[in-house]
């Protein structure tokens, strides 16, 4: 929501799939729809926008229902096993998790096995970032690790794809197919979904490793 054309992006991703039946989903940290005016509650209920945002602690979610609903829309709650198995929650809360990584690039599974076991990659979390399609948020927000804990961890030319370089649909889908030469920083089988009760981060190394 940070976006000013996200209004925009409802409109042409509803024209890209006019299937009502197709769910197409904002998921958000939902901490500006307060913000959020009649224009916006209305593309969402023109296009059939889902409106799910994670249910983070320390939230006015009645607040922030009541607003949203003053507009016709009503929320349904992210979490990750209910998105997965195409339904949605209102209930279920925000919890800790780990993803760890290995620094040295050594990790126990071969980058075919560490994407065919990841849940954010096999195209179901993709990210674009300056004309740049990442097959997951981690490879794509990866710097913001570098610059902060003085690592390293190289993104390569073939961990994504130059959207103005696609030729097609059937290019892209390929692409997201198939591991990436980052995977092999990913410990996926240390991955821990829930640590329990959402806690904030202590900007330590430690909590990446």
């Amino acid at each position: 929501m940070l976006n000013p054309n996200i209004i925009s992006f409802f409109e042409l991703s509803r024209r890209a799939f006019p299937d009502p039946s197709v769910r197409i989903v904002l998921i958000t940290n939902g901490l500006l729809l307060l913000k959020q005016k009649a224009p916006f509650f209305k593309a969402v209920l023109d296009n059939n926008i889902t409106v799910s945002p994670t249910k983070y602690p320390d939230m006015d979610w009645n607040k922030i229902e009541q607003y949203v609903e003053s507009f016709g829309v009503t929320l349904k709650y992210f979490t990750d096993t209910d998105f997965r198995s195409g339904s949605v929650s209102n209930k279920n809360e925000r919890v800790s998790g780990k993803y760890p990584l290995h620094l040295d690039g050594k990790c126990s599974l071969t980058p075919f096995d560490s994407y065919s076991r990841c849940g954010v990659s096999n195209g179901a979390c993709g990210v674009m970032r300056n004309g740049r399609l990442y097959p997951c948020g981690i490879i794509a927000g990866i710097h913001h690790f570098n610059n902060y804990f003085n690592q390293n961890l190289p993104v390569t030319s073939h961990d994504y794809m130059d959207i103005y370089k696609v030729a097609n649909c059937k290019e892209i889908l390929e692409y997201i197919a198939k591991p990436h030469p980052f995977c092999k920083y990913c410990d996926v089988a240390g991955r821990v979904a829930s640590l329990g009760e959402y806690r904030k981060t202590t900007r330590d190394i430690s909590e990446w490793t």
